[in-house]
């Protein structure tokens, strides 16, 4: 889904909060640990470390992933 980029946080902050979310989508820095507090992001830790799959840089937030 197309989103304007000055609008994309707020707007997409309304489309989560609807019935009809995407399954993947951009996070802004800005927004992410009001996603993550929302309840909108999968921590997905449990499913990288099974798996084989091993990224050279990953994103990792120290800060308790916005809980």
């Amino acid at each position: 889904m197309q989103k304007p980029s000055s609008s994309y946080g707020t707007s997409m902050l309304t489309t989560l909060a609807g019935s009809k979310t995407p399954d993947v989508f951009y996070v802004q820095d800005n927004y992410f640990k009001q996603y993550a507090s929302l309840g909108y992001l999968l921590d997905i830790t449990e499913y990288y470390n099974k798996s084989k799959m091993r990224l050279r840089y990953m994103a990792v937030d120290k800060g308790g992933g916005g809980k």
